[in-house]
């Protein structure tokens, strides 16, 4: 289970739940979107959906996921899109692909909980974290995890991706 937590977990590795500093987003634009949905969400928790339209963010849009859930089946997780970026990286799913379905188990709890964090607290998610492919080097990449909710009860968390971070052996984690 997660905690409230802003840590380093062994570098090159962040998780902050929630994120409340923007200055711990390694990606400007990231931060942006960030501050936008701190003002939406306000002391409410959760802002709306109708809030963020992903146009406003075209810069982005090859780097979002957007998946969905109701809050009671947070296990049923849908990909509702994927950007270029993340499908080049992570693969491409048809829109309502159970995520379940779509990666490794112990990935596949880590999104679950985080997502779970972030609906029931009503609050954003930053890591930093790192994937062994292999067939390829082991990569590091930031995710950014915004909850929505729309009028029926349905979460909508943007997922912001990065997988183009290189790590220089100690602490510093900057963008390629």
């Amino acid at each position: 289970m997660f905690q409230t937590t802003t840590q380093e977990v062994k570098p090159p590795l962040r998780a902050c739940l929630p994120i409340e500093d923007e200055r711990l987003i390694v990606s400007p634009d990231f931060g942006s979107v960030f501050r936008q949905w701190k003002e939406w969400a306000g002391d409410s928790g959760l802002p709306l959906w109708s809030c963020f339209d992903p146009l406003n963010h075209a810069k982005l849009l090859p780097h979002i996921m957007l998946v969905e859930f109701y809050p009671d089946r947070v296990e049923d997780i849908r990909i509702a899109l994927s950007g270029e970026h993340v499908k080049e990286h992570l693969g491409s799913y048809p829109k309502g692909t159970l995520v379940r379905d779509a990666m490794p188990e112990s990935n596949y709890s880590v999104m679950v909980e985080a997502n779970r964090f972030c609906a029931s607290r009503g609050k954003a998610a930053y890591f930093i974290k790192t994937m062994d492919w292999s067939d390829r080097h082991l990569m590091v990449y930031e995710l950014l995890k915004l909850p929505f909710v729309k009028p029926d009860g349905l979460v909508t968390v943007v997922c912001l991706m990065r997988f183009d971070l290189q790590f220089d052996g100690n602490t510093d984690i900057s963008k390629r």
